[in-house]
């Protein structure tokens, strides 16, 4: 029937390599989307004060090495440095 199966076989190779590169390509898309995502969570709770002021804080803003008083603390509350009272 068929004499030349030379032809089927590089066909079949080929489809072979097609569905490994897709396959490689979910994993890694996989991977990548894990780091990712995980990468935002943290760097969304990391900064949840970047956006406030202190006034939001109810806070005082101050200098870098001022002190603050008793019964509150030192923050970095949108790029200043506050006295926040503790809770």
């Amino acid at each position: 029937m068929l004499k030349d199966n030379k032809g089927i076989s590089e066909i079949i190779t080929t489809l072979i390599m097609i569905a490994l590169a897709l396959v490689a390509l979910g994993v890694v898309w996989y991977v990548i989307n894990n780091v990712l995502s995980s990468t935002k969570t943290e760097v969304e709770t990391g900064t949840e004060n970047i956006f406030s002021t202190c006034a939001e804080a109810s806070g005082t803003v101050i200098n870098e090495t001022a002190a603050c008083e008793t019964g509150e603390s030192k923050q970095i509350i949108g790029g200043q440095y506050c006295c926040v009272p503790t809770a």
